[in-house]
């Protein structure tokens, strides 16, 4: 399998990387990703209450809805603001609406709060 997200090389190395690992190293991995999320969900929770997105059940990332918004034009501002986020667009057969952003929980946990600061910035300009 693959995705839209990362190089094949990635993909590839990372394959391998969990065909060699124990389940010990898996759940270490596993448990590693889930608190990066929490770390995102609670970020997103504090400085961007009005946005919504379901948990989720596998991945490393997490389909956001804006309320009111374009996709696409927010991305611009925060791309301008230092952080990318992908709009739906070419990235999926089922894209969850032109509404929704995917936002990655792969980064440390202090990028990622630092992200969710960067993206409320960006969306507080955009609703002045």
């Amino acid at each position: 399998t693959g995705d839209l997200g990362t190089s094949a090389v990635s993909q590839v190395l990372g394959a391998r990387l969990l065909r060699s690992s124990g389940p010990a190293d898996r759940i270490v991995l596993t448990d590693e990703l889930h608190h990066r999320y929490q770390v995102l969900a609670a970020a997103l929770g504090e400085h961007l209450p009005s946005w919504t997105w379901p948990t989720p059940t596998g991945g490393l990332s997490i389909w956001v809805r804006l309320p009111d918004t374009d996709a696409a034009t927010f991305a611009r501002r925060a791309l301008a603001a230092g952080v990318v986020v992908a709009a739906p667009g070419p990235l999926c057969v089922s894209a969850p609406g032109d509404d929704h952003i995917r936002l990655s929980f792969a980064a440390p946990p202090t990028d990622l709060g630092e992200a969710v600061r960067r993206l409320a910035s960006a969306w507080h300009r955009l609703e002045t």
